[in-house]
């Protein structure tokens, strides 16, 4: 059914259940129905059964306790499928939910046929639709089930209300200290600190003077910066890194021409549902209560792209 590359093979697209026993060379294999099941010791990572299939085959894994069900949920999407969706039967909640914090998908049925239901039904409250998102998981700007709301122009009428506003501690968490170390500290390197926590290594951008307090925070951080000569190039930089490495990229541009230079890169990964964060900076928006003392200069880590 594959190549020696992993690829589907075509021929093989919707074969008959004994043709895939033919193929396959399958030494313990059964016919049920119109499909059939095999069996095999090798994780889910090595083997290309645990793949999309687009075919009348099975892939059944059988597991012993909960917990090794979902390590193999996990090994299983780590081949593929992550973002689409997942299914259990079962009316443990604590199962359903734990699979849920589990499995990397956008949407999760519980006691329904999953092909179908995952599209939507006037049973289970899903939108009904032919087109899945699969959020950040799977390379997409969202993760919903698209239809009329996505196609739909929307106006927000804003009106005053009684202000709403967060605490200190709401707003930084971990980071928030009534020390005046901590209220001292820019709001540069607490962004900084928050991209090192979600993983985020390298940012793309212009170095300037609306954003060099960020690339001071970046001088001693793991995060990398890369400097580009327009910000239109860090723009498709950002996107093909996302495409690249399946993971949001991160753009840092200036305010005013800055912005809109990287327009055309921006538009280009939306339209294709490239998960990217545009951050724009400006001096007086570095600082969370008063200037930071003179430090080192900002590091400046080019790289030809």
């Amino acid at each position: 059914m594959w190549d020696d590359h992993g690829h589907r093979l075509p021929e093989t697209v919707r074969l008959p259940a004994a043709g895939h026993r033919a193929r396959g060379g399958f030494r313990d294999s059964r016919r049920i129905g119109n499909s059939s099941s095999s069996r095999t010791t090798a994780s889910a990572r090595r083997h290309n059964y645990s793949r999309e299939k687009l075919t009348t085959l099975l892939a059944v894994y059988r597991y012993e306790g909960f917990d090794q069900a979902l390590d193999m949920v996990r090994q299983i999407y780590e081949v593929g499928g992550k973002g689409h969706s997942c299914g259990i039967y079962s009316h443990d909640d604590d199962h359903i939910d734990r699979l849920a914090r589990v499995a990397p998908v956008s949407r999760m049925m519980v006691r329904q046929p999953q092909s179908k239901a995952n599209a939507g039904s006037f049973t289970n409250g899903m939108p009904m639709t032919s087109s899945l998102g699969c959020g950040i998981w799977g390379g997409n700007i969202t993760n919903e089930n698209i239809h009329l709301k996505h196609f739909m122009q929307t106006t927000w009428v804003s009106r005053p209300i009684p202000e709403d506003r967060p605490s200190d501690q709401e707003l930084f968490g971990e980071f928030f200290n009534t020390g005046d170390d901590v209220m001292k500290d820019t709001v540069a390197n607490h962004l900084v600190r928050y991209l090192e926590q979600r993983g985020v290594r390298h940012v793309f951008g212009l170095c300037g003077h609306t954003n060099i307090a960020v690339l001071s925070a970046m001088a001693g951080s793991r995060v990398e910066f890369i400097n580009v000569r327009h910000e239109q190039v860090a723009a498709h930089a950002a996107d093909g890194y996302a495409r690249v490495t399946r993971k949001a990229s991160v753009l840092l541009t200036h305010l005013g021409p800055g912005l809109t230079n990287a327009a055309t890169g921006v538009a280009n990964a939306a339209l294709d549902c490239i998960p990217m964060v545009r951050h724009r900076r400006r001096c007086a928006l570095a600082l969370l209560r008063q200037a930071p003392a003179p430090g080192s200069e900002p590091a400046r880590r080019r790289r030809a792209v």
